[in-house]
């Protein structure tokens, strides 16, 4: 029952949930780091103070704080019920309730925002049988470990596979060192093509799946990041790229100087949130960020169209009214026929 708090409880989340867990078993954790280091001989390593003893813990790469291993076998995917967008995936909910469910969807999606906690809260608790459903199904979800060996959900191999396929198809870029909005546009646009194309022409989609369906959009985003990343220090360009960056999640930064800056969010196109994101995210994170352009990178994984038609026909609609606004770049990213089943 306490796992599942974070689902109708605002301010409690995965990362409150691990926070905690950690703070319990902390000082057995820094037993086993302490132990791996020995036992490894870990060079990049000192002696830390923490509470009243010292403990042996390899150094963070800033230099200043200590590493605390966890080991690999405690680590397990977040569990699904946390993610309110998959509560029907935990929950054996009656017909009743699922069309309350769905009228706190379609009221949501008219308003244009998330569905609240509340909402859920209130749900669940209308009757009992409703949240005993739910802790019986979550009860009998056994948690298993992350296989890291096969990585399925990119966790890792993103960066490794992103590297990989900006070296295969290396990319030259003239100017090295972009200083205007149109020049960095040029130099962001020859990497966005070489990723397209490396996606749809050099089997780089075949990446994006795990287990037969898409990975989650992070592993899109970061696997870009990756490609880019690559091709700037292959190219030796002088720019600066964020994964991270201001108000949100912003997935690309580039910026030359400290006005040319252009903002890049790579959404899959079976996000319940794709027209939701291009109509209100990225001109908050623009504003936030002083940004003067921004791209908005859609990688189809399905063949529903339905909501990049709609992202595609506000653009359109938004620019006869004379406003600015993000370029957007479809990648077609489908599953393709081995050529022995075209």
């Amino acid at each position: 029952m306490f796992e599942l708090i974070g689902l109708f409880q605002e301010r409690f989340g995965p990362d409150l949930l691990s926070d905690m867990a950690v703070a319990i078993l902390k000082e057995r954790f820094l037993l086993y780091t302490q132990r791996v280091t020995k036992e490894l001989a870990i060079q990049r390593s000192k002696e830390f103070t923490i509470g009243s003893k010292q403990w042996l813990l390899p150094v963070h790469p800033n230099g200043v704080r200590g590493l605390i291993l966890v080991p690999a076998e405690l680590l397990t995917p977040l569990p699904v019920a946390l993610d309110r967008s998959e509560i029907w995936e935990v929950a054996e909910f009656n017909a009743e309730v699922r069309s309350h469910w769905n009228a706190i969807i379609t009221a949501a999606s008219k308003e244009q925002r998330d569905i609240s906690k509340g909402e859920i809260r209130e749900m669940l608790f209308s009757r009992p049988k409703n949240l005993a459903d739910l802790i019986e199904v979550y009860r009998r979800a056994a948690g298993n470990k992350y296989d890291f060996d096969k990585d399925p959900h990119g966790l890792l191999s993103w960066e490794f596979i992103g590297i990989a396929a900006a070296e295969g198809a290396p990319l030259v870029i003239d100017n090295k060192q972009p200083k205007t909005v149109s020049e960095l546009r040029d130099v962001l646009r020859l990497i966005i093509s070489q990723f397209k194309k490396n996606v749809e022409e050099n089997k780089l989609y075949q990446v994006l799946y795990g287990d037969g369906r898409p990975r989650r959009e992070e592993f899109s985003q970061r696997l870009f990041f990756a490609t880019a990343d690559t091709y700037c220090a292959a190219n030796n360009v002088d720019l600066n790229r964020e994964p991270n960056a201001g108000n949100g999640p912003v997935d690309f930064k580039l910026s030359a100087g400290y006005n040319a800056r252009i903002l890049v969010e790579v959404k899959k196109s079976i996000n319940a949130d794709l027209l939701h994101g291009f109509e209100t995210q990225l001109p908050a994170y623009e504003q936030s960020e002083a940004t003067q352009e921004s791209i908005y990178l859609i990688m189809r994984v399905s063949e529903g169209e339905s909501a990049m038609k709609d992202v595609l026909a506000l653009r359109e609609k938004k620019m006869e009214e004379g406003k600015k606004v993000p370029d957007v770049v479809v990648i077609d990213a489908r599953k393709k026929p081995s050529a022995s089943k075209r």
